[in-house]
């Protein structure tokens, strides 16, 4: 009997890494059954604080030697007058996604993402971002890119990619 069970298990255990890696770098499947149920709209980018507040950047950023080197490479979208012309954002659209890149300055360094989509929802809502299915890794590797191409040295590098979630949305109605 317990030599039946011992194959049985290790099979399952190697079901669920493959399910794990698949869901994780080829097709959300933990996605579309969220998204089945309602309880994922989209996929976004945040930073790892609660309610999208910003979190505090240990490093010192130059931002105006950002912006500058981010116009000249001609993908991004480059606003230098963000919180009042206190921040900058850097925004790129992949697959018609809105991925950003912010930067604050009220007290200290501060540091967000998000994403936003104009196409596919309704009601002209600014909101959404990627498919609920859109793996994780690929969603983080966009967000990546973005970082390696502005002008920072490693431990800058590390201290955003560090700072990287991907978040699933959820769309609740209360009715009363």
């Amino acid at each position: 009997m317990r030599r039946k069970i011992l194959p049985l298990a290790g099979a399952a255990v190697l079901v669920v890494a493959i399910l794990f890696l698949v869901n994780r770098f080829v097709f959300s499947w933990g996605g579309l059954l969220l998204s089945t149920v309602n309880l994922c709209k989209y996929k976004s980018v945040a930073v790892p604080r609660g309610n999208g507040a910003n979190t505090e950047l240990a490093q010192s950023y130059q931002l105006h030697e950002i912006a500058a080197a981010m116009k000249a490479k001609g993908n991004y979208d480059v606003n230098e007058r963000a919180s009042g012309g206190q921040g900058l954002v850097i925004s790129r659209i992949f697959n018609g996604v809105n991925y950003n890149i912010i930067f604050d300055t009220f007290k200290k360094s501060e540091f967000n993402l998000n994403t936003y989509n104009f196409r596919g929802y309704s009601g002209g809502l600014v909101t959404g971002g990627e498919k609920c299915t859109t793996a994780s890794y690929s969603i983080e590797r966009k967000v990546y890119q973005m970082i390696d191409d502005m002008p920072l040295n490693s431990a800058q590098r590390k201290e955003l990619k560090g700072n990287v979630r991907v978040i699933n949305v959820a769309n609740f109605r209360i009715i009363f």
